[in-house]
């Protein structure tokens, strides 16, 4: 198993391969991205599969590149997805029979010349693909199920290219922590939209090593800081007892604003639709009055509740 990942934001491409390779109990380090980088040309490759058919497939397709023009990605994911097919075609039986699966999947971003802009694409092991748009601006392949909740929560196309190396770092990481087939070293990526250069670096685990320590420190100092509230009431001996399991404030400065059968019954508001919540503030002003008088006062405004609309509210 492995990890691979793309991103597309409008400021560019970001592209993050780890380099682990699992056989059985034995692993080993193998390069699982290929970048090619030529005049108005800048291109990345990241594989996730058969150690095999992802080396005969990328020799074929650096052949194709050295005697061929492409001037636009899809064509070269096509001619990509060809080299695939081919490989497929000479080696899938085999494998098969041998008890082993043809299941390359690759990832390949870039900018070529005649290309308005960045693109990113994900390759299926038949040979055909789909372009990442900015609607859903990341890929994984390979180990790609602790990763995403991260990438989810943050990604969007407006996201700029540092926070999404950091992000991408982040799932990484989420992933490393949880599978033991996902490791450091990492292979980084970045394409800026229209400069066609590509900057790659390699990661150790003692680069990055403070930073994941830090973003587990403060993970668990966001987790202890969410208000966590959960109030309910049992009949017990002849009365309701009020219990608060998290034991965040005292008991007598909780504020009973209704109560009712369900949510339904006691909801400030009901909203259907997107909102987002920008501010609540909670006001309480303390006076002293007259208790008899008070409590006439609420008995009338009870009564004046239950018969407008059958709502207990206090």
């Amino acid at each position: 198993m492995t990890y691979c990942l793309g991103i597309k934001v409008r400021e560019g491409l970001v592209g993050i391969a780890d380099t682990r390779i699992t056989s059985g109990s034995d692993t080993s380090m193998k390069i699982k991205m290929l970048n090619i980088q030529k005049e108005r040309f800048s291109i990345f490759i990241i594989t996730s599969g058969l150690k095999s058919g992802r080396d005969k497939a990328i020799v074929y397709f650096k052949e194709l590149i050295e005697k061929g023009e492409y001037n636009k990605m899809f064509m070269a994911v096509n001619a990509f997805g060809e080299q695939v097919r081919k490989v497929a075609r000479e080696d899938k039986v085999y494998l098969e029979k041998s008890g082993f699966k043809f299941d390359l999947h690759t990832i390949i971003g870039g900018q070529l010349n005649d290309d308005e802009e960045h693109k990113l694409f994900l390759l299926y092991p038949e040979g055909n693909w789909v372009e990442l748009g900015y609607g859903v601006p990341f890929v994984i392949i390979g180990n790609s199920g602790h990763g995403k909740a991260i990438l989810n929560r943050i990604m969007d196309e407006d996201t700029s290219m540092r926070t999404a190396l950091k992000t991408g770092f982040l799932s990484f990481d989420s992933t490393r922590v949880s599978s033991n087939n996902v490791d450091f070293p990492i292979d980084v990526v970045l394409y800026k939209k229209d400069q066609f250069v590509l900057a790659e670096n390699r990661y150790e685990k003692k680069d990055l090593e403070d930073v994941s320590e830090l973003w587990a420190t403060e993970l668990k100092a966001a987790l202890n800081n969410i208000p966590v509230h959960a109030y309910f009431k049992a009949y017990l001996g002849n009365k309701w007892v009020l219990f608060d399991a998290t034991r965040l404030i005292p008991l007598n400065c909780i504020v009973k604003i209704a109560t009712g059968r369900a949510a339904a019954d006691t909801a400030i508001s009901s909203i259907f639709g997107n909102i987002e919540g920008r501010q609540i503030t909670v006001t309480c002003k303390y006076w002293m009055i007259n208790l008899s008088h008070f409590f006439t006062i609420m008995k009338s405004f009870r009564a004046f509740l239950t018969n407008k609309s059958n709502l207990n509210i206090f």
